[in-house]
C-alpha cells in the first residue's frame, strides 16, 4: 500500500491512496541491518561462517562483518526473514 490520505466525512473516515507504493532504490544495507537484534546479527554471522572472534562483539562490529561477507540483496532478504520470524515480541499484538 502506498501513501494514504485519511478524510473524515459524515459516513466516517475514508482512506484514499495518493501515491502508489514502490521500492526504495537507495536502501542502505547497513541501515537495514540495524533493524535486527544483536542475537539475530550474531546468528547471521554464524550462518555466513564468519563468527570467529566475534561472539562477544558489539552490534556495530557484527554489522560491519556482515557487510564484508554478504551482498546487499542477501542481507535485505535475511533481515526480512528475521523480523518476520519474531514471535511474541510485542505484548499488545497477537500475530
Amino acid at each position: 500500500m502506498g501513501m494514504l490520505l485519511a478524510r473524515s466525512g459524515p459516513g466516517g473516515v475514508t482512506l484514499e491512496e495518493v501515491r502508489p507504493a514502490k521500492d526504495n532504490p537507495t536502501v542502505s544495507p547497513a541501515v537495514t541491518l540495524t533493524l535486527l537484534w544483536r542475537a539475530e546479527l550474531l546468528a547471521l554471522v554464524e550462518e555466513a561462517g564468519a563468527v570467529r572472534g566475534l561472539r562477544s562483539a558489539s552490534k556495530a562490529r557484527l554489522v560491519a562483518r556482515l557487510l564484508e561477507v554478504l551482498p546487499g540483496d542477501t542481507l535485505r532478504s535475511r533481515v526480512r526473514e528475521a523480523v518476520c520470524a519474531r514471535s511474541e515480541w510485542r505484548a499488545d499484538v497477537n500475530v
